[in-house]
């Protein structure tokens, strides 16, 4: 019977894997290797974090915090005010040192983490860091920095694609042969890595199944709102033809894992159609009386013109890539003659994007917002549970039907030092709903995307399971596991202590009684998040950055 300490754990992160796609695929006898993990494993679904996009779950998940503690609520920082203009890019430094990489080498053991998101840039750890999305470019940020010229470039001008743009305006098959490319280059770099039994812990994420997702789920879902039979006809096939290809590499890696090593399958969110309907909260609230803005040519505030935010939100929440920013121009301009700022004065609440299907709303308060008028104590606490009640029992007046699944305090599911980072109040719309910033109508039809545009976005949910003889149930499901579980439950299982200041639990159902008997639940001290990143944004590294959020429709 193997020791934790002896066995290797290979954690495999397919981000926005959804067992909407993968359970018809197993039925069908299509992904043998996702089946037999399932099989010697325990499987659920993957509760993420809020907001549900790679740069808040991935964080959550190797940390084991909630992002109110790692600073990290999207690819940007949150502004207290609405205007996101010089918001900051974030980066590694706020997870640097607190992982289960760096708990792993503190105890000695030596680590792998392979193009996992935020890690750029990288950090001095026990092993190999290659950084993951997003990174300036496609070269490779590695440590140790030699270890780059050991390892194999991504090259898609091998096939044919020269740029980022002309990733997005490729069609189905040629984005399938440049997710063949990755899954090549990804392979032949773990199993060297795996080859190498030094390393303990070993981490991939493969990044390219959400982009299929987000380009291509209406050839995949005939409810999606552009599905267009002829066309599914001809690339349908396309998503679920990545995770044939995704299983098979897949397969091969832990084929060269002992029989008694663990592997951790695991995805930050889950994904679907986009919603058909806009909910615009800043309209809501300013029939309420509770928002206002002010007129073109007024001079007010110097924020960026509200109506060209809200077209620019909503054109973000539609997916527009660069490459159509004279039809998006056309719609501010249209915007532009409805209202040009907010004016605080008037404004005691509105609305703070985060990430589909999660928004937020913050207040405008008194010695906060530099023209706060809600004053701290009675009157916010009052006006937040009002706004809570309204989200609650928000229909659409259309159809009666529910636009809000969950609403939060912030405080209920955000702990940490970065607290007042948050918005006051997070809400999870129901699918059908995305948010923007329209100020003129509370609900709008979503105008049907183009063939260039997003047609898939997240779902809270992505999965997990766990498979470890003699470690994990086999064949077993459970229940109510988010990712802030995945590091404590991953340490246990490892036979190392548990930071103090994790916010997940150890998901002891999962394991089999005889290593929970034998095996005590062991807390340790925080990690101090000493080890900080090699270097800072260079501006031209910044610019790369930004060039490659904008491009996947992260960020304006």
């Amino acid at each position: 019977m193997s020791s934790p300490e002896s066995r290797r754990v290979l954690v495999a992160g397919l981000d926005g894997a959804t067992w909407a796609v993968i359970d018809p695929l197993v039925a069908r006898g299509e992904l043998p290797t996702i089946a037999a993990l399932l099989r010697r494993g325990t499987r659920a679904h993957l509760r993420s974090s809020i907001p549900p996009v790679t740069a808040a779950a991935w964080p959550s998940i190797i940390t084991g915090k909630n992002p109110g503690k790692h600073g990290l609520f999207g690819f940007r920082t949150l502004p207290l005010s609405a205007s996101g203009d010089e918001r900051e890019f974030v980066s590694s430094r706020s997870i640097a040192g607190q992982t289960w990489f760096d708990a792993f080498g503190q105890a000695g053991r030596a680590v792998c983490a392979y193009r996992v998101p935020l890690t750029y840039p990288v950090w001095p750890v026990n092993g190999a860091m290659v950084a993951g999305f997003p990174t300036p470019d496609l070269e490779l940020y590695t440590y140790p920095k030699e270890l780059a010229a050991e390892l194999s470039p991504i090259r898609p001008s091998e096939y044919g694609i020269r740029n980022l743009d002309e990733v997005h305006l490729a069609g189905p098959a040629e984005v399938l042969r440049l997710g063949e490319l990755f899954l090549k280059v990804l392979e032949a770099d773990m199993s060297r890595f795996l080859a190498d039994r030094r390393y303990r812990l070993l981490m991939f994420v493969v990044s390219m199944n959400d982009y299929f997702q987000h380009r291509f789920w209406s050839l995949h879902d005939p409810t999606a709102p552009t599905y267009d039979p002829r066309e599914a006809a001809e690339h349908g096939d396309v998503i679920a033809e990545f995770y044939r290809r995704q299983d098979a590499s897949l397969g091969r890696l832990i084929a060269q894992l002992d029989e008694d090593d663990l592997v951790i399958l695991l995805s930050d969110h889950g994904g679907g159609a986009k919603g058909r309907r806009i909910f615009n909260p800043n309209a809501l609230l300013a029939q309420h009386g509770l928002f206002a803005a002010v007129g073109v040519g007024s001079g007010r505030g110097g924020l960026v013109a509200l109506a060209f935010r809200a077209a620019r939100q909503t054109a973000q929440a539609l997916g527009v890539a660069p490459y159509l920013k004279k039809a998006l121009g056309r719609q501010a301009a249209k915007a532009r003659a409805v209202a040009d700022a907010i004016d605080w004065s008037r404004t005691k609440a509105y609305y703070t994007p985060l990430f589909y299907p999660a928004a937020g709303l913050h207040l405008n308060v008194k010695g906060r917002q530099p023209q706060g008028i809600v004053e701290p104590g009675a009157e916010y606490e009052t006006l937040r549970e009002q706004l809570i009640a309204g989200l609650r029992g928000l229909r659409d007046p259309r159809s009666g039907k529910p636009v809000v699944q969950e609403v939060y305090r912030r405080e209920e599911i955000f702990q940490g030092p970065h607290l007042e980072d948050a918005p006051d109040i997070a809400f999870i719309t129901d699918p059908a709903y995305m948010t923007g910033g329209r100020v003129d109508l509370p609900f709008v039809d979503a105008p049907p995307p183009s063939k260039q545009d997003w047609d898939g976005d997240h779902r809270m949910d992505g999965i997990l399971c766990l498979a470890g003889r003699e470690v994990f149930h086999s064949g077993e499901t459970l229940q109510g596991a988010t990712v802030l579980d995945v590091a404590p439950t991953l340490l246990y299982a490892a036979g190392l202590p548990i930071p103090s200041d994790v916010d997940g639990r150890v998901l002891e159902e999962a394991f089999v009684p005889d290593f929970l008997s034998r095996h005590a639940v062991r807390r340790g001290d925080p990690l101090d998040g000493a080890t900080l990143p090699l270097q800072e944004y260079s501006e031209e590294e910044e610019a790369g950055i930004r060039a490659a959020l904008q491009g996947l429709g992260y960020i304006e």
